[in-house]
């Protein structure tokens, strides 16, 4: 049986201090086909895109971690990942001012959780397609 790589398919890193929800974008990332690197908060997903670079395709970013919070974690991995679109998600609505930040910002994708599968899937779909 042939070894799969991160470069054999595409690769997304996921964001959020949330264990349960890392899982759970991670599993529809495989029903899609698509490899995941995980990261637990903006600390740790700088540390992994920095290892990963070029990969990863595209971020699943939270903005509620401890650590560094998501503005911050936003700015921190667009300097490492320049062309990298993002998924941003957040229990805050998108009229919040900790979420309006990216309003006007290329290549991101806003989800509220809580989500359905088939948003999540949509908005991965989109910003690979980029």
């Amino acid at each position: 049986m042939p070894i799969t790589t991160l470069r054999d398919r595409p690769t997304v890193l996921v964001v959020d201090d949330d264990a349960l929800m890392r899982q759970v974008v991670c599993e529809v990332l495989d029903s899609m086909a698509i490899a995941a690197l995980q990261a637990c908060d903006g600390v740790d997903a700088l540390a992994v895109a920095r290892q990963h670079r070029p990969t990863p395709d595209a971020v699943v970013l939270d903005l509620s971690m401890p650590r560094m919070e998501g503005r911050q974690a936003f700015t921190s991995l667009r300097r490492v990942l320049p062309r990298a679109p993002m998924v941003v998600i957040s229990g805050w609505r998108r009229t919040d001012p900790a979420v309006r930040f990216i309003e006007g910002q290329k290549n991101v994708t806003y989800l509220q959780k809580p989500f359905r599968v088939p948003a999540l899937q949509r908005s991965l779909r989109l910003a690979l397609r980029r």
